[in-house]
């Protein structure tokens, strides 16, 4: 199942797509490499920041992966069209200053940082051909249940595909409940407080739609390069939130992997 990752990069949601495994004949892939990211201080921000990228990801015959869209978990194959994926990864939280590492910006001064999370995902996922998959994953943090959980509804299709090109196209919903809506778009009594920003409480319902398109290059048996561009729209009451200065915000990204 194909998730955007935006989260996993530096926002607090999960948005950028991840790379196309490439697949050997039985099925497994691995690669590691690195690049740079564009992107936004934190979900929701009018600052960009650059980031190095590390793009790496194992996934193995029996079902294991390593990978830095999802974590490490297992994927397993229900039937032939139908899978289910269980994986444990890491959101970076927030900060309210500028860091390089992770989300954060001075704009937030006040608001107090958002934790790194152990996120828990569990998925179901249905392949159409070879070419697609729609895929619905919940995801909640095991170390800071007051975050609450969000919920992510994924396609991906591989629009093109030539002797060393391809390009994947990907789309995204992303659903939180009123807990995790406040936790990254809610502005507290406390916070209102501490901050200019008037209290504001946005409650459940869907937060971001989101759309992608990755090439990837290969020069040879191993060496291969990925530029990629995906953009998100906040939507509904998250949309309107005070710590949202943008409502649509852009990431583009390009690196070169080494694939076993």
């Amino acid at each position: 199942m194909k998730l955007f990752r935006l989260s996993h990069l530096v926002l607090a949601l999960t948005l950028i797509t991840p790379a196309a495994h490439a697949q050997d004949a039985n099925g497994g892939a691995s690669y590691v490499g690195g690049g740079v990211a564009y992107l936004p201080r934190y979900a929701g921000s009018k600052e960009y920041r650059v980031a190095p990228l590390v793009d790496a990801s194992f996934t193995f015959r029996n079902g294991f992966f390593i990978d830095g869209a999802q974590g490490a978990g297992f994927r397993f194959h229900l039937t032939d069209h139908f899978f289910a994926t269980t994986s444990a990864g890491l959101d970076p939280g927030r900060r309210d200053q500028d860091d390089g590492a992770r989300p954060g910006s001075d704009v937030l001064k006040g608001m107090g940082d958002i934790k790194p999370s152990v996120l828990v995902n569990l998925g179901l996922g249905v392949k159409i051909g070879q070419r697609a998959d729609v895929g619905f994953m919940v995801s909640k943090s095991m170390n800071h249940a007051d975050y609450g959980m969000s919920y992510h509804l994924t396609g991906h299709v591989l629009a093109w595909s030539g002797a060393r090109d391809s390009i994947d196209l990907n789309a995204a919903l992303h659903y939180g409940d009123d807990k995790y809506n406040q936790t990254y778009f809610g502005v507290t009594a406390m916070q209102a407080a501490n901050t200019h920003f008037q209290r504001f409480s946005p409650g459940a319902g869907l937060n971001a739609a989101a759309a992608g398109v990755s090439w990837t290059h290969r020069f040879g048996e191993h060496w291969m390069t990925r530029v990629s561009a995906d953009g998100v729209r906040y939507l509904k009451d998250v949309a309107d939130s005070p710590v949202v200065q943008k409502k649509t915000g852009y990431l583009a990204s390009a690196s070169i992997d080494y694939r076993f």
